[in-house]
């Protein structure tokens, strides 16, 4: 059996003459090759976007540290429960965080978190969609409307 919750692979590891191949090949002194901005490209024309609009990392803890360290000054505001790498980002850079409690059933009210974003004045809202760890798909008109409100 295979724990991919664990991490653990369906895939057999290379054999070693492989890696030994991969790894000489490797030039670890150099910067990474164009292939990232390739890829900026490609994502942003099958959106519809510019490349300057997209940003990739390496995984999404890497984009929410950035995001802590390179938003104004002021407090981010998340739903309550989220991702809690949100609170763990915002505590390592002592960026205040505030939050939106779900309902009893793991639900937010549109309503209730604009006006948080009222009193609160978050410099950001960050949130998971699916939202984690409810599963819940948040949709667009919902999405729209906490991005019109950050605007404002």
């Amino acid at each position: 059996m295979i724990y991919i919750d664990k991490n653990e692979s369906p895939v057999t590891p290379l054999d070693e003459k492989t890696m030994t191949s991969i790894i000489s090949a490797t030039p670890y002194n150099l910067y990474p090759d164009a292939a990232y901005e390739q890829f900026k490209e490609a994502y942003a024309k099958f959106y519809g976007l510019s490349p300057e609009q997209i940003i990739a990392g390496n995984g999404s803890d890497e984009l929410i540290q950035k995001l802590m360290l390179i938003m104004p000054e002021g407090p981010a505001l998340t739903l309550n429960p989220d991702f809690f790498m949100y609170q763990a980002y915002a505590a390592q850079v002592n960026r205040e965080i505030a939050f939106v409690d779900a309902g009893s059933d793991l639900t937010f009210d549109l309503e209730t978190i604009l006006t948080k974003i009222d009193e609160v004045q978050p410099s950001f809202f960050i949130m998971s969609n699916p939202h984690n760890p409810s599963g819940k798909q948040f949709d667009t008109a919902f999405l729209t409307a906490i991005a019109d409100k950050m605007k404002a």
